[in-house]
């Protein structure tokens, strides 16, 4: 990183690298890519509407709430996905 920000244009590779490694971190959690402006518009309907239908947002010390909120957002975002193909 630090000879990329000295020299971008010596390691042109660098770039594409990390988001190549955070990518396979981010599927080896098992978390979902928001990859266009209409999933991630979609994404917020979505978490905004399940945080009006609890009332409050679920805290964060408490992972079985946080769990289980994410899952209610995550199913939400698979029906709404599935409906519009």
């Amino acid at each position: 990183a630090v000879a990329y920000r000295q020299n971008p244009t010596a390691h042109p590779e660098y770039v594409s690298q990390v988001f190549t490694d955070t990518n396979r971190c981010i599927e080896r959690k098992g978390w979902k890519q928001v990859r266009s402006q209409q999933e991630q518009e979609q994404a917020r309907e979505v978490v905004t509407s399940e945080l009006a239908q609890t009332g409050q947002p679920a805290p964060l010390s408490d992972p079985k709430a946080t769990e289980a909120f994410a899952r209610a957002v995550e199913d939400r975002l698979a029906r709404a996905s599935g409906a519009a193909r």
